[in-house]
């Protein structure tokens, strides 16, 4: 466990479970501010692996990833109280991110010994990275996350149903399963991501990262 994290909430582990896992970020961040510090681990959950993907993908480090998201958490943590979210944390936290990120890569050695990755990284930052794709892929991270956690064969018919476009007919026959299976399947999937996102964050996703 990131040292960070586990520091912070050996005092607050307890009163941690029995935050909603789908309170939304203004609200854990509202909370925060008022000095319910439980909260945080929370919103570190929910951020830590969207957060660690994003840099691994991009230096294929583990210990210097894990470095890199815990300075943005402890960045975040320095600056909670002074925060404004309409919405979601993630455009903040990729920001923060994606400053260190660069910081390392300007780094003397690291620039040296990474060259053609930093290359790359700076071709990425155009300007129209804005907050609504930084959203969007938060999103979307959040629910390959939670239907992750769902047994496979539920896993696979969620995704043929959405990625693939297939109809409840079709996913039956692919995999010799009857129709009524394939409808308890992706109505234990919905439920479970309802549970996890809420519902109107769940039509926004099906509808806009799903759906084409």
């Amino acid at each position: 466990m990131p040292y960070f994290y586990s520091n912070f909430c050996k005092q607050n582990l307890g009163k941690a479970i029995l935050q909603r896992s789908f309170d939304t970020d203004q609200e854990l961040l509202a909370r925060l501010q008022e000095g319910d510090e439980s909260v945080f681990s929370s919103l570190y959950d929910r951020y830590w692996s969207p957060l660690y993907a994003y840099v691994y993908n991009r230096i294929r480090l583990i210990e210097e990833s894990e470095e890199l998201v815990q300075e943005v958490f402890i960045i975040f943590w320095e600056n909670h109280s002074a925060l404004t979210v309409t919405d979601s944390l993630a455009p903040y936290l990729f920001s923060v991110l994606k400053k260190r990120l660069l910081s390392y890569f300007r780094s003397e050695k690291v620039r040296s010994q990474y060259a053609e990755h930093f290359s790359h990284f700076l071709s990425q930052q155009v300007d129209n990275s804005t907050d609504e794709e930084w959203a969007a892929e938060d999103l979307k991270q959040r629910i390959e996350y939670a239907i992750s956690e769902l047994p496979n064969k539920c896993q696979q018919v969620f995704w043929m149903s959405r990625r693939q476009q297939l109809s409840i007919d079709e996913i039956a026959r692919e995999l010799q399963i009857s129709n009524r299976t394939v409808e308890n399947y992706l109505t234990t999937a919905l439920k479970h991501l309802r549970s996890v996102l809420g519902d109107s964050i769940l039509l926004l996703a099906i509808g806009m990262l799903f759906c084409h």
